[in-house]
């Protein structure tokens, strides 16, 4: 995703008292990919599909939940302070097919690791990049329990560049933003590498190899480009296409 200063404008005051670089990036990632978010939930709507959206803060969970809701699509929260019996409550009714059921999940990526199956959805969407590689496969692992018959496309959200003019005295400056972009490239290398290692571990050293830099990039209000392209892990997808917003979204995605 590519930030322009109307993305950081566009933060509330409290989301603005971010903790962290990764906090911060992580809601300038939801702000840019509202428009092509709301376009995917409303063909979800259509078409009766369900999304787990994956997030680690808790402001994070609360954007994304904001904009599930002004989609007008039904959705349920699982986040650390959900009680275990209540958790599962939420995903006995988001597993079913009534039509009154939750369409997205929105789940923190650390309240997912054990005793959680979301197999019913055909689409995860990972806003933050978290910090180890185990959460970002256990929460992928969700989506393919036992007696998932589709394919699940999974999308990465990646910061990229900061574009445009910022006004002078900014709270959040170019500065701020850029190094929020340097961060969320950091930590997608970290978790290339490590995911690299893991598939050595599972399949054989020929999985050692470099993995896939390539970035798939269109336009943040389009609801196609940000879809897999047929290849399996966290491997980012390669693309020319050209973005004339400046909210150039951006995804690694993986088609399994």
């Amino acid at each position: 995703l590519a930030f322009s200063a109307d993305a950081a404008t566009r933060l509330s005051d409290q989301e603005r008292k971010a903790l962290t670089d990764s906090e911060r990036c992580g809601l300038l990632k939801a702000v840019a990919s509202e428009a092509w978010l709301k376009d995917r939930l409303y063909h979800c709507r259509s078409t009766g599909d369900k999304v787990v959206l994956f997030a680690h803060h808790i402001r994070v969970l609360d954007r994304l939940c904001r904009i599930a809701e002004a989609a007008d699509v039904p959705l349920m929260r699982i986040d650390g302070s959900t009680p275990p019996p209540i958790r599962q409550q939420l995903i006995e009714r988001f597993r079913n097919r009534d039509l009154d059921a939750p369409l997205v999940a929105v789940i923190g990526v650390t309240a997912c690791a054990v005793g959680i199956d979301l197999s019913v959805a055909v689409l995860a969407i990972f806003a933050e990049l978290p910090p180890d590689a185990s959460w970002l496969c256990q929460a992928e692992d969700r989506l393919h329990r036992r007696g998932q018959r589709h394919s699940v496309d999974v999308i990465v959200w990646l910061a990229h560049a900061v574009v445009g003019k910022f006004p002078k005295g900014a709270a959040l400056n170019r500065a701020i933003i850029s190094r929020c972009c340097d961060a969320d490239a950091y930590r997608w290398r970290s978790l290339q590498r490590r995911l690299a290692e893991l598939a050595a571990v599972h399949d054989s050293p020929a999985a050692m190899a470099a993995p896939a830099t390539g970035i798939a990039s269109c336009d943040a209000g389009a609801t196609e480009g940000l879809n897999g392209g047929g290849r399996s892990g966290f491997e980012a997808a390669s693309s020319n296409s050209n973005c004339g917003d400046p909210l150039e979204a951006i995804a690694a995605s993986c088609h399994t």
